[in-house]
């Protein structure tokens, strides 16, 4: 449902481009994928905060997709579902538990099995 005060993510994409052409496509005589790319490296990414430019698969490409580390997953598999399980969210109204893990269980999790960092909390790496 579009908002009459908000953007649908394709019209923020077509903003976007329009900036693009209007200010390099004209100028610079630039076709459309190069003044979007030239805006995007100018005067977006250049003011992006250090934390908004992190790869977010970054991690799951270096770490995670490991064999090693699926393996020890898949041999620990039945413990994490019984885990992922005791943690989801209870109806409120009776039934089923729903298939996935909100943030209060993660917190509640983390917390119970002592999982918690010290006082200076995680850190993204």
């Amino acid at each position: 449902v579009n908002d009459e005060n908000s953007l649908m993510r394709f019209e923020f994409m077509e903003l976007m481009l329009r900036i693009a052409i209007n200010k390099f496509g004209k100028t610079l005589k630039l076709q459309p994928p190069q003044a979007l790319e030239k805006l995007m490296a100018e005067h977006v990414e250049a003011h992006l905060p250090p934390l908004a430019k992190l790869q977010r698969d970054s991690f799951r490409l270096e770490r995670l997709y490991d064999e090693d580390v699926h393996e020890l997953f898949k041999s620990k598999l039945s413990v994490l579902k019984a885990l992922y399980s005791r943690f989801r969210p209870i109806p409120r109204k009776g039934g089923l538990r729903p298939k996935l893990l909100n943030l209060g269980g993660w917190s509640d999790m983390i917390e119970r099995s002592g999982l918690m960092l010290g006082e200076g909390g995680a850190t993204i790496q």
